[in-house]
């Protein structure tokens, strides 16, 4: 690349940034029309995927499979590089929602002194339990299905211990018979290792 094509006349900052936005411009669409090429040769060519892997090892499955998914336009170019847990989630979303919540925050439920607060979140910032309280398999909860799941994890959280009819019990490094009973020595080693 000649040094004209990377310098700004009078060095003006105006310029710098037309000129950075052009070239990432093209650069995006390079990559959506690669996605075309490669979607379009796994469809044609038997055994594509493995021929390019062989003749190209930096590129894995994965990353071959999401290009393939960006030429079909099944993947935003955003949530092509993306590896947070919330990119991840909405990859598997369709390109309606992926188009929405790569330029927008996501509404994240939050239990507080008050009671419930709302908080805007790009999903790259979501941790993987925040994913599992926004994100269904097909969509984005909305507050309603937030505050149901975070309600249903609590009462999951302090459930009392379900009964046992076992005549025994482990309580912390010790095996505690509760009725007259036998045991093998598999039976015996099986406790051993849950005691440790």
């Amino acid at each position: 690349m000649s040094k004209a094509a990377v310098t700004a006349p009078d060095n003006d900052p105006n310029e710098y940034i037309n000129r950075f936005s052009e070239l990432i411009q093209q650069g995006k669409q390079a990559w959506i029309n690669a996605g075309k090429v490669l979607a379009d040769a796994v469809e044609k060519v038997p055994g594509f995927t493995k021929k390019l892997i062989e003749k190209h090892p930096e590129f894995t499955e994965r990353f071959i499979r999401k290009m393939i998914d960006l030429g079909r336009g099944a993947l935003h170019l955003d949530l092509l590089i993306g590896e947070s847990a919330g990119e991840r989630r909405l990859a598997k979303l369709s390109y309606s929602w992926q188009e929405k919540y790569t330029q927008s925050p996501v509404a994240l439920l939050l239990k507080t002194e008050k009671g419930w607060d709302e908080l805007l979140v790009d999903v790259r910032n979501l941790s993987p339990e925040q994913c599992n309280q926004v994100f269904t398999d097909d969509g984005i909860r909305s507050q309603e299905q937030q505050r149901a799941f975070l309600e249903s994890a609590w009462a999951k959280r302090i459930a009392p211990p379900t009964k046992s009819n076992l005549p025994y019990r482990i309580v912390g490094k010790k095996l505690i018979v509760m009725t007259p009973t036998q045991f093998d020595r598999k039976e015996l080693a099986q406790f051993l290792a849950e005691m440790e």
